[in-house]
């Protein structure tokens, strides 16, 4: 069983909530201790896997993605599904609504105005921007694509 490295998963959480948060201080953070950790990779690359994915996630810009809507069963459950099978690494994840909706919206700029009436619905995004909602997972397959824009 592969068990990450604390440094690596704490790296990558830094940075995957300096990206939803929009706190720099948490970004400069993350690239900081990330480059911390890089001196030891040249001693036993296998350990690091999880430092590689968030040296990857620091590097680039993440995709970002919304979930809106009910998502326990029906067409929010298939749309879950097809979100947490795609492989990802540079992503985050942000679910839009239920009880503390707005308080999310207030900590999380990206959900603000996406738990809107209606179907269950996935919004896919880079730096904020975010293309038409889909409701359909072979849509959303779509969107999710290397290279889609």
């Amino acid at each position: 069983m592969a068990i990450p490295g604390p440094g690596a998963v704490m790296v990558l959480n830094e940075a995957r909530l300096a990206h939803l948060t929009g706190r720099d201080d948490l970004s400069k953070r993350a690239n900081q201790d990330c480059a911390a950790l890089l001196g030891s990779i040249q001693h036993s690359l296998p350990p690091y896997a999880t430092l590689l994915l968030a040296l990857d996630f620091c590097a680039r810009e993440p995709l970002e993605i919304v979930l809106a809507g009910d998502l326990a069963a029906g067409p929010g459950a298939a749309l879950l599904k097809g979100v947490r099978t795609a492989f990802l690494p540079a992503r985050v994840i942000a679910h839009a609504g239920g009880p503390d909706g707005t308080r999310a919206a207030k900590l999380i700029p990206l959900l603000e105005g996406r738990d809107l009436p209606g179907p269950p619905a996935v919004y896919v995004c880079r730096q904020r921007v975010c293309k038409l909602p889909v409701h359909d997972p072979a849509a959303l397959a779509a969107q999710l694509m290397p290279g889609a824009r």
